[in-house]
């Protein structure tokens, strides 16, 4: 008697984590995950403001394009996907990029327009990665752990090295691109309050 008490609670137990994994905490992740793609939009639309991109370039067209469709189909995008289209583009390489618009464009334009474009997509596309990974059954945990040995290792060691250096190097570059335009952005909006 004991053990059909212990199943049926194991069995309504499992429903609810699968249900809490399916329902609220995905609708949390894609929206956070919007949210996120919507500020790097914007980022993408002060750079232009400013003078650093054009307007009626492709590069800032298809840019924006792709971060749309990022935001568009947020809640479309799984691990299943993901490794179908790497699949994909893998079998059919020369065909992907015949007719990317993206690519042309990256050719066409300034070394400064260029970096702009690719570290807002390159953002873009780290969000949708990290979106991925934890909303996935298969990567949930091992990703929130990797996470998590990763800030362990970084709070108990104080070791400098080169790799840690270069990140800290890379990371301070992309905070010296981004972080004001996200003052102008917040400045914008308060002043539009206002």
């Amino acid at each position: 008697m004991i053990d059909i008490i212990y199943i049926a609670l194991s069995v309504i137990l499992a429903g609810l984590l699968v249900w809490f994994f399916a329902g609220p905490y995905r609708q949390y992740q894609i929206d956070a995950t919007r949210n996120r793609l919507f500020n790097l939009r914007s980022i993408l639309h002060d750079c232009a403001y400013e003078g650093d991109l054009c307007f009626d370039s492709p590069l800032y067209k298809e840019s924006r394009k792709f971060i749309n469709g990022c935001i568009r189909y947020t809640h479309i995008f799984s691990l299943f996907l993901a490794l179908t289209f790497a699949c994909y583009a893998m079998l059919s390489k020369n065909d992907v990029n015949k007719g990317n618009k993206l690519l042309r464009a990256l050719d066409n334009c300034s070394e400064k327009e260029k970096n702009i474009s690719l570290t807002v997509i390159g953002m873009s596309a780290a969000e949708i990665i990290s979106f991925i990974l934890k909303t996935s059954i298969i990567t949930f945990m091992p990703y929130y752990l990797f996470l998590g040995a990763v800030h362990l290792y970084n709070k108990f060691t104080h070791k400098d090295n080169r790799a840690d250096a270069q990140l800290d190097k890379r990371k301070k570059r992309l905070a010296d691109f981004v972080i004001p335009k996200i003052k102008y952005s917040f400045g914008r909006i308060i002043a539009a309050i206002n």
